[in-house]
């Protein structure tokens, strides 16, 4: 009998890491981000270097990432600048200021998507290659009751 509920218990705990897990790992935008690990330095200053050259502003800013090889964890931004990280090799990056960027725009057209009438299942219509999810951070109302703000899938998915 003990050991039968040794085992529901640790099947418990290892549930609801997934869950906590997923949770952290599917929110983004200003909030909790689980961080996206590399196997190896070289990746992580890859990637960063890749976010410098595509101006990806909020994601080189911001992002947390880690290193799998020593779990240094920050964003490009904080590897680059940051003298803890500098054996890293992550270079900054000139054509980003994480200090001086505008405001962010929480609306729907500013977060890259449009108002429209939801598909039957409630989601936004797949159009094309890009996959569409619904915007819920944006601020501004729908011009229509019931629309949604649909936009494409974002940079790490």
């Amino acid at each position: 009998m003990e050991n039968k509920n040794l085992v529901v218990a640790i099947v418990v705990v290892f549930v609801l890491i997934i869950i906590v897990g997923a949770f952290f790992l599917f929110i983004e935008d200003g909030k909790e981000v689980a961080p996206k690990d590399f196997p190896t330095v070289n990746s992580l200053v890859q990637t960063c270097d890749e976010l410098c050259a595509g101006e990806n502003v909020d994601t080189w800013c911001d992002f947390e990432l880690s290193s799998g090889e020593n779990s240094a964890r920050g964003s490009c931004y904080g590897f680059a600048f940051s003298p803890l990280y500098t054996e890293l090799g992550v270079k900054k990056c000139p054509a980003i200021d994480c200090n001086n960027r505008p405001e962010k725009d929480w609306t729907c057209s500013g977060l890259g998507g449009v108002w429209e009438a939801p598909t039957a299942g409630g989601g936004c219509e797949q159009t094309g290659d890009a996959e569409r999810y619904i915007e819920t951070d944006a601020t501004d109302s729908p011009p229509v009751v019931a629309q949604i703000c649909c936009s494409a899938v974002r940079f790490f998915s």
